[in-house]
C-alpha cells in the first residue's frame, strides 16, 4: 500500500513503512516530509496536501499471532555484553536492541553493537510464530553479509532457537570463508525485567560454542 504524496508520485511513492512508527500509523504530513521532498513537490506543485487526519494516530493493537512475545517489545540497551570464542581475545561491546510491531503476525527487529565505542555490527529481521503452536522463527540479515533462520519452542517469556538447515547463507564476496557455518541463541526475561540473549556459534573449525552473552535493560515502552 502506497500513499501519494504529489502528482510526481506516479515516479516517487511512500511505502507505508514510512508512516508507520512501533505500531502506531501517523498521517503523512508536511512536517514529515523530508526538506527535499518538501522543496521539490513546493515548487513543481504547490506543496505537500496535508491529509484529513493530520496530527492524528491511530495505534495499532499487536497482532494475536504474535502476543505471546510482547514480552520482546521496546528498545533494550546492554548492561552486560560479553564476546568470546576459541583462539580469540575475550571482549565487551555495547547493543541496542528495537523490537517493534506494525499490527502483522511477526515482530521486527533491528540491533547495533559497538566495540570500542565504534559501530561494529548490525543485524536486522524478523520473530514470528507458528499459528495455533508455540513454534517461533528468527529470521535474521547481518551487516557483514549473513542470512541466517533459527527455530525454537516458546516457553513463558524464555525462547531457545535452534538452527535449520541450511541455518547460514552468505554472499559471495565480503564474508569470511571459514566464518559461521550454524548459530544458536536463547532468549529470556527475568522477573525483573531484564532481558538476557545468549549466542552461541558453529565454524567450520570450531564445534557449536558460546559466543555471545548479552543483558538489556528496557529504555522505552511509548508507542510500542
Amino acid at each position: 500500500m502506497f500513499r501519494t504524496i504529489c502528482t510526481f508520485a506516479r515516479f516517487v511513492r511512500i511505502p507505508t513503512s514510512t508512516l508507520l512508527r512501533q505500531g502506531g500509523v501517523k498521517c503523512w504530513s508536511i512536517g514529515g516530509a523530508s526538506s527535499f521532498t518538501r522543496g521539490f513537490c513546493d515548487k513543481n506543485h504547490g506543496g505537500i496536501p496535508p491529509c484529513k487526519n493530520q496530527g492524528q494516530a491511530k495505534m495499532v493493537e499487536v497482532h494475536e499471532g504474535v502476543r505471546p512475545l510482547t514480552w520482546l517489545l521496546g528498545q533494550w540497551e546492554s548492561i552486560e555484553a560479553k564476546g568470546s570464542y576459541p583462539n580469540t581475545n575475550s571482549f565487551n561491546y555495547t547493543e541496542t536492541l528495537k523490537v517493534t510491531h506494525l499490527g502483522q503476525p511477526v515482530l521486527n527487529f533491528y540491533s547495533e553493537t559497538w566495540l570500542e565505542g565504534l559501530p561494529f555490527h548490525d543485524e536486522t529481521g524478523f520473530i514470528k510464530m507458528k499459528q495455533g503452536t508455540s513454534r517461533v522463527a528468527y529470521i535474521c540479515a547481518q551487516n557483514i553479509g549473513l542470512v541466517e533462520i533459527e527455530e525454537g519452542e516458546l516457553d513463558g517469556t524464555s525462547i531457545e532457537f535452534i538452527p535449520e538447515e541450511p541455518s547460514v547463507l552468505r554472499t559471495s564476496f565480503g564474508t569470511k570463508a571459514l566464518g559461521a557455518t550454524a548459530l544458536k541463541r536463547t532468549f529470556r526475561l527475568d522477573s525483573e525485567g531484564i532481558l538476557e540473549q545468549i549466542v552461541y556459534m558453529s565454524t567450520f573449525k570450531v564445534p557449536m560454542t558460546k559466543h555471545l552473552h548479552v543483558k538489556y535493560k528496557k529504555r522505552d515502552t511509548a508507542n510500542l
